[in-house]
């Protein structure tokens, strides 16, 4: 997997480090990470084909990005399903998760205090649907996001016409 980076979320450079993948597991084709006290969190899935669970996975911060994933969740998913397009972020200290739920057709954020809390009992929003947003793709937690505060969180969603892949929006 390669790692891109931008300081704008616009202009976007490929990072020159790559990350070493738990053996075989296709959950590692769409992956987000996010730092949580001495560890990266990092979250995948089974990329743009929109057709896999999400498992979880952390590694110690000192030896990101080329550190041993070590699984968590005993190496089951933290969320069964159709998934893309993650998004896995410390918002005021507790751990927002973002996807595409390809069998709802919807965008939904989970909350949790800790990554390797039950994700099951997490509290869920869904906040945008295919048929208020059709061609719906993305849902990635912008950087300014908060919890608990009046329009607090805030996703950067796209669509596109998949009749022939024109430009996002």
């Amino acid at each position: 997997t390669e790692a891109w980076q931008s300081q704008d979320l616009i202009d976007w450079q490929l990072s020159g480090f790559g990350f070493k993948h738990p053996e075989s597991d296709p959950c590692t084709t769409m992956l987000t990470f996010e730092q949580f006290g001495d560890d990266i969190y990092i979250a995948g899935t089974h990329g743009l084909a929109r057709s896999g669970p999400i498992k979880l996975w952390k590694t110690p911060a000192a030896s990101f990005p080329k550190g041993t994933w070590t699984p968590c969740n005993n190496g089951q998913p933290i969320r069964q399903g159709k998934h893309g397009e993650l998004c896995l972020r410390n918002v005021d200290g507790n751990a927002v998760l973002s996807f595409f739920d390809a069998q709802a057709y919807k965008q939904t954020a989970l909350t949790v205090a800790h990554p390797e809390d039950d994700w099951g009992q997490a509290n869920a929003v869904d906040y945008v649907t295919g048929q208020e947003l059709p061609q719906l793709y993305g849902g990635y937690i912008s950087p300014d996001s908060r919890l608990n505060d009046p329009d607090g969180m805030k996703f950067l969603v796209s669509q596109w016409l998949t009749a022939d892949n024109s430009a996002y929006h």
